[in-house]
Formats: structure tokens, C-alpha cells, sequence
């Protein structure tokens, strides 16, 4: 008798536990610091972007220019406005996040992140 209990116990957790997981905004998964490699005319080049509780962050790219960025989530996109070296620029992305891995496509072009943070 113990061990069904036992067993009904550990089956209720479980249930809960994936039903707090799948509860997760995806305003709440974003959080953090993303890191990206990619290859531009045969040249490899890191991108990292940071993302804020409060809709703000900052963005490294290429030569470790770095600059602030706003960002607006609304169902599958991301609209980041960037500020680097006092230019301002807003560019929508339609986005996906799974586990730890950010993929932000635009023109039929996907650049895969990874949370290091």
C-alpha cells in the first residue's frame, strides 16, 4: 500500500513539474546572455547578446562592438532596436527557444544562440 502511494506521490510531481515548465513565458525563458558563431565571407564571428528582465540588454558583434538594445516579444517575435556606436536600428525576428538554444530567423536566414548564462 505504501508503495502506491509512493508511486501516486512521484506520478503528481511529475505531472506538476511539466506543467510549471510548460507555464514558462517566453518573456521569462529569454532571460540571460545568448552566444552565437557565425561564418560572414569566410569569416568566423561571435555575437553575444544579452537580455534583461526589464526589456533592455546589450549586444556584442563583430571587432567586440558592443551597444544597448530594447526588445519587445509579442507571440513568435522578437523586435530588438539596437544602439551601437549612436545608431539606432529595430529589426524583427521571428524566434523559437528550446531548452538552451535561441534561433532568430530573418529573410529565411537563422542565426542559433546558446544561453552561457
Amino acid at each position: 500500500m505504501k508503495s502506491k502511494i509512493a508511486l501516486v506521490l512521484a506520478v503528481v510531481v511529475l505531472v506538476c513539474s511539466f506543467a510549471m515548465t510548460a507555464c514558462t513565458k517566453p518573456e521569462e525563458e529569454i532571460i540571460g546572455t545568448w552566444k552565437a558563431q557565425q561564418v560572414t565571407l569566410g569569416v568566423v564571428t561571435e555575437s553575444v547578446i544579452t537580455f534583461n528582465a526589464d526589456g533592455t540588454g546589450s549586444v556584442t558583434g563583430l571587432m567586440n562592438i558592443t551597444g544597448n538594445i530594447n526588445y519587445v516579444m509579442a507571440e513568435d517575435y522578437l523586435t530588438m532596436t539596437y544602439n551601437v556606436l549612436g545608431i539606432e536600428n529595430s529589426v524583427t525576428y521571428q524566434f523559437t527557444i528550446e531548452d538552451d538554444t535561441l534561433n532568430l530567423t530573418k529573410d529565411a536566414t537563422t542565426v542559433t544562440f546558446t544561453r552561457v548564462v
